[in-house]
This record gives structure tokens, sequence and C-alpha cells, in this order.
């Protein structure tokens, strides 16, 4: 199969753009790489459906709990993105980006 038959761009919506990479796709072609890498560039997102990875039973312990992950933090420039997700109302509830000067 080629690569076009295992990876589909969302289209781009005011956000962010969306690679999914179907399973059984061959991350090692250079097509494959190509295109993660100018989504991941532009700060999109790669989805990989039905892959996973076990956490261990400390990164359990942390994303058990969502007070360890949504704080309130001001906002800082240092060119970290800033994601708060509300699982209330299952939406982002704040985003910052901050481009890194000289970087």
């Amino acid at each position: 199969m080629t690569s076009k038959e295992h990876i589909s761009l969302v289209e781009e919506t005011e956000i962010v753009r969306m690679l999914t990479i179907r399973p059984g796709t061959d991350l090692s072609m250079p097509e494959v790489r190509s295109k993660v890498i100018e989504i991941l560039e532009a700060g999109g997102v790669i989805y990989l459906p039905r892959s996973g990875f076990e956490l261990s039973e400390r990164e359990q312990e942390l994303i058990s709990n969502t007070s360890n992950i949504l704080i309130r933090v001001l906002d800082v420039e240092d060119g970290r993105p800033t994601i708060i997700f509300d699982p209330a109302h299952d939406r982002i509830k704040k985003y910052h980006y901050v481009h890194v000067k000289g970087k």
C-alpha cells in the first residue's frame, strides 16, 4: 500500500492541523516521515489510532488525579505552549503559545 492509503490530513481548522496515521503504516517511509515533520513543525498533531503504550504505576498515579495536572499557572514567556483541558466541560479551557525569539 502507498502512504496515501495510510495517512490522512484532516482539513486545517482555525485551531490545529491533524495528521492521522493508520495502523500498519510503515513509519520509516520517506513520504510519511516528511509529512509528520511538516505537520509537527507547523504546530500540528499526529494521531495514531489504536496504538498505545503501558503507563508505569507512577505515571498512572500522576494522571489519575486531574488536580495534579490542571493547576492555575500564570502564562510564561519562555516559549513553552500551555494547554489546559477542562474535563468537566470536555473542552480545552485555555491555550497560550509564545514564539521563542532567536530559535
